[in-house]
C-alpha cells in the first residue's frame, strides 16, 4: 500500500495534467470505478482461489484417508515433506510464469482493443516460447539434481522429497503453461473462463485423487499425480480457450521441441558432471559446478539448435549477460 502511495505521489503531476487536457465529456463516477475494477479483481481473485483451495482440498481429503486405514501417525510426516520440501521447490521456477503475466496483460489488452489480432498473436507466441526456455530445463534440473538441491537446503527426509521431484518437476512446466493461458484470457478480457477452467479442472483432479488414493493406494504420491493433472486440466482447458477467442494456433519446434532436446543434453552433461565430480569432493561443490555446467550446456545447445535469439535472452533473467558469454566463446555469431 506504501509503495502505490509512493507512486501515486510520484506520478501526481503527471496524472493532474492529463485530467486537464481531457477532452472527453463522459465523467465516470466513483461508483462506476468501483464496479469497473470489482468486475476486473474479481474474476482474478477467484482464479487465485482456486489455486489455492486446491491444496487445501487435497491435504483434507488425504489426511482423512490416512486416517480411515489407520496410518496417522504419519500423515503429518509426509504432508510436510510435499508442502514443505517438494511444493516449495517446483514454486519457485513458476514464479517467472507469475511475472510474464503481469507483463502481457497491458500490452495484450491494448492490441485486442485496437484489433491488431496479428500484433497479439505474436505477443502471446513470445511470452509463451520464453517461458518454456526457462520452465522446460528447471523441470529437468530439478528432476537430475533433486536429491543434492534438497540436501543442502533442508534437514530430515530427503530420498522421499527426491523421488516427488523426480516424477513431479514437469508440473512446473504445466502450472507455468496454466498460469500464463490465465494472464493471456485475462488479457483478451475472458475474465471468467480462467475461473470456469480451474473449477472444471479441481473437479476432475479431485475425482483422480480419490480413484488414486482409494483404488490405487499411491498414498502421498497420489497427491503430486493430483496437482500435476490439475496443472494439465487447466493448461489444455485455456489453450482450448484462446483458440476458440482468437484462433491461436500454438507454434511448437521452438516453443517445445527444441527446449526439450537441449534440456536432454544438458540433462545427460548435468547428471555426469554430478556423479564424476561428487566422487572426488563434497557434494555442494558438485552441485554447483553441475549447475554452471547446466546452464552453459542448455543456452549452448538452445542457440546451435536456433532456438533462441538475442530478443528472447533479453526477456528472461540474465540474459544479456547469457548472451555475452556465448558470444565471448565463440558459440553465438549472430
Amino acid at each position: 500500500l506504501l509503495l502505490m502511495i509512493y507512486f501515486y505521489m510520484h506520478n501526481k503531476r503527471a496524472i493532474d495534467k492529463r485530467i486537464l487536457t481531457d477532452t472527453s465529456k463522459n465523467k465516470d463516477t466513483f461508483l462506476d470505478v468501483l464496479i469497473l475494477i470489482a468486475r476486473t479483481a474479481i474474476p482474478m481473485i477467484l482464479c487465485s482461489v482456486m489455486y489455492n483451495i486446491c491444496g487445501v482440498i487435497d491435504q483434507s481429503v488425504f489426511n482423512h484417508h490416512m486416517i480411515k486405514i489407520g496410518e496417522e501417525s504419519v500423515k503429518s510426516f509426509y504432508w510436510g515433506v510435499y508442502s514443505g520440501k517438494y511444493k516449495l521447490m517446483i514454486t519457485l521456477p513458476i514464479a517467472l510464469a507469475n511475472a510474464m503475466c503481469s507483463a502481457i496483460i497491458p500490452s495484450l489488452t491494448g492490441s485486442i482493443e485496437n484489433k491488431d489480432y496479428v500484433s497479439a498473436r505474436s505477443k502471446m507466441a513470445t511470452v509463451i516460447r520464453v517461458t518454456m526456455i526457462i520452465s522446460i530445463p528447471a523441470a529437468f534440473g530439478l528432476a537430475i539434481l533433486g536429491k543434492p538441491i534438497i540436501s543442502l537446503l533442508f534437514k530430515g527426509e530427503i530420498d522421499l522429497a527426491a523421488i516427488m521431484l523426480a516424477y513431479g518437476s514437469i508440473s512446473v512446466i504445466f502450472f507455468s503453461l496454466s498460469t500464463l493461458g490465465n494472464g493471456i484470457l485475462q488479457g483478451l478480457n475472458k475474465l471468467k473462463t480462467p475461473v470456469l477452467n480451474s473449477l472444471i479442472a479441481f473437479v476432475l483432479h479431485f475425482l483422480a485423487l480419490l480413484l488414486m488414493l482409494k483404488v490405487f493406494k499411491w498414498g502421498i504420491h497420489s497427491v503430486v499425480i493430483a496437482n500435476l493433472l490439475f496443472a494439465v486440466f487447466v493448461s489444455v482447458l485455456n489453450h482450448l480457450a484462446i483458440y476458440r477467442t482468437i484462433a491461436y494456433k500454438q507454434e511448437l519446434k521452438q516453443t517445445f521441441l527444441i527446449p526439450l532436446i537441449s534440456s536432454v543434453i544438458m540433462g545427460v552433461f548435468t547428471f555426469l558432471t554430478y556423479f564424476l565430480i561428487s566422487k572426488l569432493t563434497d557434494f555442494r561443490i558438485a552441485l554447483f559446478i553441475a549447475m554452471f555446467i547446466a546452464v552453459i550446456v542448455y543456452f549452448t545447445a538452445l542457440v546451435l539448435l536456433k532456438g533462441i535469439n538475442e530478443y528472447d535472452l533479453s526477456l528472461i533473467p540474465f540474459g544479456s549477460k547469457i548472451y555475452s558469454l556465448l558470444r565471448k566463446i565463440g558459440i553465438y555469431k549472430d
